[in-house]
């Protein structure tokens, strides 16, 4: 920001910044915690007073404004807490940790950071109120007005400008601003302003610099008249667990796996999702909802409340609607992968619990929401998977239920003219997991009717917005932040569609149209997540806003799909010969080709000419040499990592009975459908061996 303030009575400059809190999302499981609260040990036990009035306590002034708790230290007038008023506990500013973090050196909300430069001066110079903290002069308050300040005493000697900071109430909102004035005769340039926003983050005790390097959730959305969106569930509301799930499965982290165990364990099971008892694996619509009478003054009041999209609370604990159970159901598939194929990254229970609590939300879909389960459902094909685990576990019985089960859904599509219809007549998100069913229980003509399907819809063109971008116009107004209907570019749909496109080629790998289509959609997840890491639910296309949207929304279910499919792909083009997508092909001179993966996985290469998909459910492919006359291939694996001391290797042959099958020497042990190979701090070589099979 760039600012030239002239003359004594020139400019004057405002930033403002309006902060409002709360949400469900990493409510830690409280018995009876109220909806708009956070649970934190070791948090201040300092009463706020009666809303609307500010006490003092010592050299801390204690006000109550709205929806918040406030605590200002008098000294220098920054605000050192900032908790929910109906639980002084739920702290969103690292109060407890104010004890380590008094003196020089330590931001806080209401501090700032100048650098500038005054006429006829060549050099900037840094003015800060918090490297060196000294006294501010405290103003007279009034109204809304909660503290002001006059602050360039902090700012330190040689400080040019004069700085009025406001901490006031608007609405619902809590507005911090700061007003800057040139009273001198010459002119200032600034280069830089800015304040550190110091939060609380997910209430662990470490830095924000720490909790920044392996945040998993993000912002969060606080409220909103869809009350799915701040309430969990929903595509709306789902997106970002399913999201933050979905990149532990090929990428964990151990830091962000805790959080996600922790959720899982916290407020999914108990709170998102039945516990036990009858009604075991429900999953409720909402943990938000719209109940003024017990929360007269926390819903914002300049939103519209009034519509059929704002649940009571009976009606977010309906568990009858059987989209939200795939969501959940991928939590808790994520986390038994992680504890079943790497070491020490879970550690609240054991690989069996999350596979059977996968289990049970499956079979809880077609028992407490069997109305829904007619159609395909938005990342149902994870269902599959979780299927062909029971099986590899030797859970007969889950098995035989689920597959039943299943099996009853699939029979309906199979005799269906049209097998792929959703909730909505125009949906482009119910026919994945109809594909993998039909595929699953082998009824081909029908999932190559709902392939056509996919293809009318999902093009393949020269345009970033359009190629691979399935057909879709409505969710802006479920989960967007500009709620309307307009042409969404990569809407969660795109990757989605792409997986059931990507079996299809494997299937028939010779339609090099349709494996484009796969790519484009596929590659379309990733750009929608900006370079803080954010992943908007869809981009804009309309001429009057042409961005992405504020909101993740359902930006997770894309994002699914794009983590379950992600791979290479090596063909042989009749047009344009050896060709990886996703990953990097060299030419050897004896027509050897090798392939260097670099998707975001690295865990799943295709190779069309020999009929093989390898994955790895554990470990990174590094390369693959394949040789074309003999279709052997050497695979180099990553070296070990402390959480991975053994890669799993499976090979399928996704057109069906194959003319040769791979061997692996050195000879290593085969479990559960896979090979377990020993990994080391160096590069790990497999030769793979084509045989008659």
């Amino acid at each position: 920001m760039r600012r030239r303030f002239l003359g004594r009575a020139g400019g004057t400059v405002k930033v403002v910044a309006r902060l409002s809190c709360v949400s469900v999302l990493t409510a830690l499981g409280v018995a009876g915690l109220p909806l708009e609260a956070f649970a934190q040990a070791g948090a201040s036990g300092l009463e706020a007073p009666p809303r609307g009035r500010c006490t003092a306590d010592g050299s801390i002034k204690l006000c109550a404004a709205g929806l918040f708790a406030l605590r200002f230290y008098g000294a220098d007038g920054t605000l050192r807490s900032l908790a929910a008023s109906l639980d002084k506990e739920a702290d969103y500013l690292p109060w407890r940790l104010e004890g380590r973090r008094q003196g020089n050196g330590f931001a806080h909300l209401g501090d700032i950071d100048f650098r500038l430069k005054t006429e006829g001066t060549p050099r900037w110079k840094d003015f800060s109120s918090w490297h060196a903290k000294r006294p501010v002069r405290v103003l007279p308050a009034e109204g809304n007005v909660l503290r002001q300040d006059e602050i360039t005493p902090s700012l330190g000697a040689g400080f040019p400008l004069r700085v009025r900071r406001v901490w006031r109430l608007a609405g619902q909102g809590l507005v911090l601003e700061f007003s800057v004035a040139n009273p001198g005769r010459q002119s200032v340039q600034v280069g830089g302003m800015g304040f550190p926003l110091v939060f609380g983050n997910d209430f662990t005790d470490e830095t924000l610099d720490e909790a920044h390097k392996h945040e998993v959730f993000g912002h969060v959305i606080t409220q909103d008249p869809r009350v799915w969106i701040a309430g969990l569930s929903d595509e709306g509301g789902a997106g970002s667990y399913v999201a933050a799930a979905m990149k532990e499965l090929d990428n964990p982290d151990p830091q962000e796996v805790a959080k996600l165990e922790q959720f899982a364990t916290k407020t999914v099971v108990g709170q998102l999702q039945v516990a036990s008892g009858p009604t075991e694996g429900g999953v409720r619509k909402s943990l938000f909802y719209y109940d003024p009478v017990p929360f007269p003054a926390y819903y914002n009041a300049a939103e519209n409340w009034k519509t059929w999209a704002s649940w009571s609370r009976q009606k977010a604990a309906d568990i009858g609607r059987a989209y939200n159970y795939p969501h959940v159901a991928i939590v808790h598939w994520v986390l038994y992968r992680l504890a079943r194929n790497h070491k020490g990254l879970v550690q609240q229970h054991d690989a069996g619990w999350y596979l059977h609590k996968a289990a049970i939300t499956m079979t809880a879909m077609m028992q407490q929401a069997p109305y829904y389960t007619q159609y395909g459902l938005m990342e149902g094909d994870v269902f599959v998977e979780i299927l062909k685990d029971l099986k590899r576990e030797n859970l007969t019985a889950e098995a035989q239920t689920i597959e039943s089960l299943m099996k009853k859904r699939e029979t309906v599509w199979k005799g269906q003219r049209y097998p792929y219809g959703s909730e909505m007549a125009w949906d482009s998100t119910g026919q994945p997991e109809v594909y993998a069913w039909l595929r699953y229980f082998g009824d081909t003509a029908q999932a190559e009717e709902t392939r056509d399907a996919i293809l009318a819809y999902d093009p393949a063109l020269p345009s970033w917005g359009y190629n691979g971008n399935a057909r879709r116009y409505w969710d802006f107004l479920y989960a967007g932040k500009i709620a309307r209907i307009e042409r969404q570019i990569h809407h969660y749909g795109s990757a989605l569609n792409a997986v059931p496109l990507f079996s299809a080629f494997q299937a028939q790998s010779t339609d090099f149209y349709m494996l484009r289509v796969a790519y484009g959609g596929l590659m379309g997840a990733l750009t929608n997540i900006d370079p803080q890491g954010f992943g908007s639910a869809a981009f804009h296309s309309a001429p009057d806003v042409m961005r992405f949207d504020a909101y993740s929304g359902d930006y997770g279910m894309g994002f699914y799909g794009h983590a379950i499919a992600t791979q290479v792909d090596v063909v042989k083009h009749p047009e344009f010969g050896w060709q990886a997508f996703g990953g990097l092909l060299h030419e050897e001179g004896d027509g050897s080709v090798t392939i260097t993966p670099k998707d975001s996985a690295r865990s799943r290469i295709f190779v069309a000419d020999a009929g093989v998909f390898l994955t790895l459910e554990s470990g990174k492919f590094e390369s693959i040499h394949y040789n074309l006359a003999s279709q052997d291939m050497d695979v180099t694996l990553a070296p070990a990592e402390t959480w991975t001391p053994t890669a799993r290797l499976r090979g399928e042959y996704p057109a069906g009975a194959p003319a040769h099958v791979y061997g692996v020497s050195p000879a290593v042990p085969k479990v559960r459908d896979a090979w377990e190979v020993p990994l080391h701090t160096t590069a790990t070589v497999l030769h793979l061996h084509a045989m008659t099979p």
